[in-house]
């Protein structure tokens, strides 16, 4: 088979065995890259010569003279070397060549290669030991067989204990999350806050660690081994969510596409404009967010349509806080359709018996494709009660109209702009303050600086800082001002008076 195909020019591939084809002959006439439309656009291959004839945009006419080989086959089946069952998903990769080949459902595998030799196959799997076959012959128009037993990783029972920071009280029901970037292990604790998992696979670990009513707590590079001692886990009390994990949130499809979903963000652009976020809130645990539809591809692939997408948080009880107020980032898109585009995301808090609006976003009336902060006083729209909620309504009601949300790193927030003693005990330290055009502080290394104006307006936003001593230049008018120093593990605020 002779195929042209743009950027790429021109390949010949044996399809003797239809399941596994082998490019066997390739010329690349263009010197561009990428998905364009540039390059051989059409190959003519029934000359009585046997020469090829390829159209290529820029390039003209190109009159190639193959030579047909047939292609070497390496084939087998990929199973577990203690259980027999298949392993599906396994990465097949031979040295010195650019062929990678992952196993099927039932553990099988096919490639190929244009020359005939002696090669190095490396199987890989999660879970696994690294297989490598030596001294493997390939030869021309032959299949060589390659089954492949995986002796699977030792694995590690971890236990612990998931407690309220500060105290032995264990947290009943708190989400134990292991993640390795392939594998995923999930434990939840018991009446008093204890947890052992499943035999785990050796190796290094994200873990993640939650319940609402909480402020979640993630763990980088937890090596799961045979020294890997009992692990205990705090939490600090309140109401926050990163998305990290599953802690309830309500989802509602009443569209045709772009359901409410947690996830890792796949970025859609849109006119240069990124409409579905790319990535989630920086400075969170994880990397997942609430979007709304996660398909990527083109911009309106997957956003939504035809209706409405509701999305509710889980019940917060307000009522016995001092200043209770809610902080989260939203993301927003609308665009396209001939212009003029007309949707709306409405974000608003529910006490159990009434609803009122933080805000109803607009094309018109807010910055679109990015994370916006968001931070208001319960009490200044509605009366905190013990059954809050937070509404998102995103809702496409006349269609033809580019359309994404998001939500990401909620926080129920009791008394944030209470002054806090300068450089006391597990207080915000920052000084001088008053202060001008700079601020230092003390903070941990990981820990994200945010400033708000007497509004609660975001003024600076988002600053990383480093362990120990910052010195942070800040342009501000004169005024008073909300620090905020914070990780997944809580947040220290101080007022800061600019001259």
């Amino acid at each position: 088979m002779i195929q042209s195909y743009y950027t790429e020019g021109v390949s010949i591939y044996d399809v003797t065995m239809p399941n596994n084809m082998v490019e066997v002959g390739h010329y690349d006439t263009s010197p561009f890259t990428g998905g364009t439309f540039n390059g051989a656009w059409g190959v003519y291959p029934y000359l009585p010569s046997g020469n090829l004839l390829v159209s290529d945009i820029e390039g003209g006419l190109y009159i190639l003279g193959p030579t047909y080989t047939r292609g070497c086959y390496l084939e087998g089946t990929v199973t577990d070397a203690v259980t027999t069952s298949t392993v599906n998903g396994a990465s097949i990769s031979v040295t010195g060549t650019n062929l990678t080949t992952t196993s099927d459902l039932v553990g099988a595998y096919s490639t190929g290669y244009h020359s005939a030799g002696t090669y190095t196959v490396e199987v890989t799997a999660p879970g696994y030991v690294t297989f490598t076959a030596t001294a493997v012959l390939l030869q021309t128009g032959q299949v060589t067989l390659l089954d492949v037993q995986l002796v699977p990783l030792p694995g590690f029972i971890v236990p612990g204990t998931v407690v309220e920071t500060g105290t032995t009280t264990g947290i009943q029901g708190a989400q134990v999350f292991f993640d390795d970037g392939v594998l995923q292990y999930s434990v939840t604790t018991n009446a008093s806050g204890s947890f052992s998992t499943a035999s785990i696979p050796e190796g290094t670990y994200d873990v993640y660690i939650g319940a609402w009513g909480w402020h979640p707590l993630c763990i980088s590079g937890l090596v799961v081994n045979a020294t890997t001692p009992a692990q205990t886990y705090e939490l600090v009390p309140g109401y926050a969510d990163d998305m990290s994990l599953d802690l309830g949130w309500t989802s509602v499809d009443q569209g045709s596409s772009g359901a409410w979903v947690r996830e890792a963000p796949v970025g859609t652009v849109y006119q240069g404009t990124t409409s579905n976020a790319d990535a989630d809130v920086t400075g969170d645990c994880g990397s997942k967010a609430y979007v709304t539809g996660n398909a990527g591809g083109a911009p309106g692939d997957d956003d939504v349509d035809g209706g409405a997408q509701l999305l509710t948080s889980p019940v917060f009880d307000a009522s016995g806080m001092p200043d209770p107020h809610v902080r989260f980032f939203r993301w927003f898109f609308n665009g396209g359709g001939m212009g003029n585009p007309n949707d709306a995301m409405q974000l608003a808090l529910i006490n159990g018996t009434d609803t009122a609006d933080i805000s109803v976003l607009t094309a018109q009336n807010t910055a679109m494709g990015q994370w916006v902060e968001t931070f208001v006083r319960i009490s200044e729209i509605i009366t905190p009660t013990a059954t809050m909620q937070l509404y998102v309504r995103i809702a496409d009601d006349q269609p033809g109209h580019l359309l994404e949300g998001g939500i990401d790193d909620f926080e129920v927030l009791a008394n944030p702009f209470a002054g806090l003693p300068e450089k006391a005990n597990a207080a915000l330290a920052l000084w001088p303050n008053p202060g001008t055009d700079q601020l230092s502080l003390i903070a941990k290394a990981g820990e994200i600086l945010t400033v708000l104006d007497a509004q609660g307006r975001m003024v600076v936003n988002a600053v990383r800082m480093t362990e120990g001593l910052n010195t942070v230049g800040i342009d501000l008018a004169p005024g008073l001002y909300v620090v905020r120093v914070g990780s997944s593990v809580g947040t220290r605020a101080v007022r800061w008076v600019v001259e």
